[in-house]
C-alpha cells in the first residue's frame, strides 16, 4: 500500500469511529413517551370541554336535523302527489324544494364549519395545557427527552400515566 491509500484509509477509518461514537455521546440519559391521543380522550378537562362544546351546539343540531327531516318528507309528498298536479304547480313545487335543499346544504356547511372551528379551538387549549404540564413534570423528573409519536415505545419509559394524573389532580383543584 502506498502512502496515499494509507492515510485515506485511516482518514476513513476516523470518521467512521466518530459517526458511531456521536451517537452515543449525544444519548438523552432519560427518556419518556407520553400518548397525546390517549391524553386528549382521557383528561377530564378533555372531556368536560367537549361535553359543554356539544351541548352549545346541541340545540342548533336538532333544529337542523329537524329541518331536513321536514324536507325529506316535502320531497316525499311531492312525489306521492306528483301525478296529481299541474306541470306548472309541479314545476314550483320542485322550485321551491331545491331552493329549499340548497339553504339546508347552506345550513348544514356552516354548522360543520363553526362546529369544527370551535372543537379545534377547544383542543388547541387543551393541547396547550398539556404539552405545559409535560414540560413542567419532566424538568421536575429530569427528563432529557420526551417524544409524543413512536412507532414503539416501552412500558418503561410510558410517561402518559402520570401526566393524566397530573393534569386530573389540577383539574380537581380548581
Amino acid at each position: 500500500m502506498n502512502h496515499k491509500t494509507t492515510s485515506a484509509l485511516a482518514l476513513q477509518l476516523l470518521c467512521l469511529t466518530m459517526f458511531v461514537a456521536l451517537p452515543m455521546q449525544v444519548q438523552a440519559e432519560k427518556l419518556a413517551y407520553v400518548d397525546g391521543r390517549r391524553l386528549l380522550d382521557e383528561t377530564h378537562q378533555s372531556k368536560d370541554e367537549l361535553r359543554i362544546l356539544e351541548q352549545n351546539f346541541s340545540e342548533r343540531n336538532r333544529e337542523l336535523k329537524e329541518k331536513i327531516e321536514s324536507f325529506k318528507a316535502q320531497e316525499a309528498e311531492l312525489q306521492k302527489n306528483a301525478a296529481l298536479l299541474s306541470a306548472e304547480e309541479l314545476r314550483d313545487k320542485a322550485d321551491a324544494l331545491r331552493g329549499l335543499q340548497r339553504t339546508l346544504q347552506h345550513e348544514q356547511q356552516n354548522y360543520n364549519e363553526d362546529y369544527a372551528r370551535s372543537r379545534n379551538q377547544v383542543l388547541a387549549r387543551l393541547e396547550k395545557l398539556i404539552f405545559a404540564v409535560i414540560i413542567e413534570l419532566a424538568e421536575q423528573e429530569n427528563i432529557d427527552l420526551v417524544v409524543q409519536q413512536a412507532v414503539y415505545a416501552s412500558h418503561d419509559i410510558d410517561f402518559t400515566d402520570r401526566v393524566l394524573e397530573e393534569l386530573n389532580k389540577r383539574y380537581q383543584q380548581q
